[in-house]
């Protein structure tokens, strides 16, 4: 995916997050990781710390599972993210 398919998958993502884990202060930041199976990897990493966490799936040009977002998460919980690097072009 080029660089801006992804940052247009994250915000997909994010919109639905906001309305699986509604939260009256959202963030965002976008993270990122090397491909699909690694994304899948991070989804089960989350959900096992737990983080709820939703993966997003883009049926056009069968990209399948494109982004992940999760639900407000705490101040500890943070922590889980630092393995995943800022997104960046």
């Amino acid at each position: 995916m080029t660089p801006r398919q992804q940052l247009v998958q994250s915000v997909h993502a994010g919109i639905q997050s906001a309305n699986l884990f509604p939260s009256r202060e959202p963030w965002l930041v976008v993270c990122s990781v090397p491909d699909a199976d690694a994304l899948g990897r991070a989804k089960e990493h989350l959900t096992e710390v737990g983080i709820e966490a939703a993966l997003f799936y883009e049926p056009d040009d069968g990209l399948g599972y494109t982004a992940l977002a999760t639900g407000p998460i705490t101040r500890s919980q943070r922590r889980a993210l630092r393995r995943y690097p800022l997104w960046s072009e």
